[in-house]
């Protein structure tokens, strides 16, 4: 189980800070493209941490950084459904709020089924 810890309740598992989730490698990978064609000039994983309140915190998935030099911080979920992101919800919400010099994004997997590639959901 790379990359992954287990919690003490049942089959609960976390991904370990740094290493990147499949989902998250996959989007890496277009942001690879991108960057090769000019859409992007950079892009990092897990580089930033933003004050949301009082020892909360907010570590964007990944920060891309544009050629008309706007910035953009993704959030990237294989889906919203799962337990537990109503939390990562918010504070996407709240970074969006309090960071307006910056764009947030929500991205998600699209099935093969419905065309495959990405959903985008822009934040603020």
């Amino acid at each position: 189980m790379t990359g992954r810890i287990r919690l003490a309740k049942g089959n609960l598992t976390r991904r370990v800070p740094g290493s990147m989730s499949g989902y998250e490698k996959s989007f890496a990978e277009q942001l690879e493209a991108d960057k090769f064609g000019g859409l992007i000039v950079s892009y990092r994983f897990e580089a930033v941490r933003l004050k949301l309140a009082d020892m909360t915190y907010w570590t964007p998935d990944f920060y891309i950084l544009y050629p008309d030099g706007s910035i953009e911080f993704v959030e990237v979920k294989g889906s919203w459904k799962a337990p537990n992101q109503d939390k990562s919800r918010v504070k996407l919400k709240v970074a969006a709020e309090q960071y307006p010099e910056f764009r947030f994004v929500a991205i998600t997997k699209r099935a093969k089924k419905s065309g495959g590639g990405w959903e985008r959901e822009e934040i603020g």
